[in-house]
């Protein structure tokens, strides 16, 4: 799954989801970030802009490989589903939490009515978030090196701001804005022009971070 394959954008509210395919998360990953909608509401007599916002963050799949976990660190408890569903709601045990016990990591997974494919879910999720730990704090060792300070997952940078009043979207990190909002969220048309300029700066950053890298290890060999 490829974002430029998305036709529309899907927000998906206190909710874990994966797309699995090659190349998603070098698509998705430019997603990251704060997206904001400011609009005035049809039921607002005075015409007042309202801003909502979202913060959305996209880690890569983990693999097994990636994060090793031995059996006897974990904890599976089965429970009940709650919410909205079919008759097997809170009556079968089908949730399932999944507790690394190490980390004290804990993910809740109800989506599916099998606790199987629930527990599998779970194992997942508590393998992809150990490993975006894990690369937290090797970007935080590389900041203090740099004397620089990194907001680990960049989950507070503002990304994207859908303006309905002046039918403009714009993408900050790229320094660039489009016309036609709802075009966008449609049809994701201009969405790659966004994803080109951003593809464009962050091999501008690896390039930086690399001649930095050279520099500081030519001046500790003098």
């Amino acid at each position: 799954v490829c974002i430029q394959n998305l036709n529309t954008y899907r927000i998906l509210y206190e909710n874990e989801s994966i797309h699995a395919g090659v190349g998603a998360y070098g698509c998705l990953k430019m997603e990251t970030g704060v997206h904001r909608v400011q609009r005035v509401p049809v039921t607002d007599s005075r015409g007042r802009m309202q801003t909502s916002s979202v913060c959305v963050v996209v880690l890569p799949f983990a693999q097994e490989k990636d994060v090793p976990i031995q059996e006897s660190d974990l904890q599976f408890e089965a429970m009940r589903s709650s919410g909205p569903g079919g008759q097997s709601v809170n009556t079968s045990e089908t949730a399932v939490r999944a507790t690394h016990l190490p980390s004290k990591l804990s993910v809740v997974v109800r989506e599916s009515s099998s606790q199987i494919e629930n527990r599998k879910k779970a194992l997942t999720l508590i393998r992809t978030r150990l490993f975006e730990k894990q690369r937290a704090q090797e970007q935080e060792a590389k900041a203090s090196e740099r004397g620089k300070q990194v907001i680990a997952g960049d989950r507070s940078e503002k990304r994207r701001t859908f303006n309905f009043q002046h039918n403009r979207v714009t993408d900050h990190k790229a320094g660039t804005s489009r016309p036609d909002v709802r075009a966008f969220l449609e049809s994701a048309e201009g969405l790659s022009d966004f994803h080109e300029v951003l593809e464009g700066i962050e091999k501008e950053e690896i390039a930086e971070q690399a001649a930095k890298t050279i520099l500081s290890a030519f001046r500790a060999c003098k």
